[in-house]
């Protein structure tokens, strides 16, 4: 399931190189082949799988990436300045809920919001959010970030654990990654205290991130993980950065 998944993407990620002196360029960031799991209809299979599964053993299901990639972005917003148990935080492309299900239970948050454009996927989530007893602490919503609903600058805190990945694989990549950026950043706060993105990505790597993100977002952190070395070559399964919004974009 979810690591069938996970392999697909490491044949595209390979190894890749970390700790370069610059960032790259927009030019210079990897471009990926479209792939199925860009597309919706693949996800709504696999969830609709998972749901089945769920109502036969209530096990939810994988976690994408991994418990650790889900501790660390917990960690990460615990310490965020201005950021309190009650401040309004969305999962976007939530799938089986877990991480949501994690910063209710393990982290106290009360005010969480979990989007996915998948309907199996919410059905799922909700389910094993109901089987949590976790319903007045998180909502969840059928929304397409790419034409989003939610209501705009109205949370504090944007977390993504792959679905970003997945947009960029999708045919039209370049306007998939515009929108996304327009749209995580007009669902951010806009009343001048801090919001922030918490994004992990097994697709690219910190300085990738900086670069793309750069336009509209701060580097704030990054999380760090045990990493390989290949050929003289240090890698990482994948990348946790924390970035601010910017108060205007660096570019319209």
């Amino acid at each position: 399931m979810i690591f069938d998944l996970l392999h697909s993407l490491a044949g595209l990620l390979c190894l890749r190189e970390c700790g370069r002196m610059a960032a790259p360029t927009r030019e210079e960031i990897i471009e990926f082949n479209k792939s199925k799991l860009g597309t919706k209809e693949y996800w709504e299979e696999i969830y609709a799988r998972d749901k089945q599964a769920f109502d036969e053993t209530k096990d939810p299901g994988d976690v994408w990436f991994g418990q650790q990639y889900v501790d660390k972005m917990l960690r990460i917003v615990d310490a965020l300045p201005g950021v309190t148990k009650h401040s309004r935080i969305v999962d976007l492309g939530t799938g089986n809920g877990h991480t949501l299900v994690e910063f209710a239970k393990e982290g106290g948050f009360t005010a969480l919001v979990g989007t996915d454009y998948s309907a199996e996927a919410v059905a799922l989530a909700s389910a094993y959010v109901q089987e949590e007893q976790l319903a007045e602490q998180i909502h969840l919503v059928q929304d397409d970030v790419l034409d989003s609903r939610l209501e705009r600058h109205s949370f504090h805190v944007v977390l993504d654990k792959g679905t970003f990945d997945a947009i960029m694989l999708s045919a039209d990549r370049e306007q998939a990654q515009s929108k996304y950026i327009e749209t995580v950043y007009a669902l951010l706060l806009d009343d001048g205290s801090p919001s922030f993105l918490v994004i992990s990505s097994c697709n690219f790597t910190q300085a990738e991130l900086q670069a793309i993100f750069d336009s509209h977002f701060t580097f704030r952190l990054a999380a760090k993980y045990s990493g390989f070395t290949f050929g003289g070559v240090e890698g990482f399964k994948a990348s946790t950065v924390c970035f601010e919004k910017r108060p205007t974009p660096l570019v319209s």
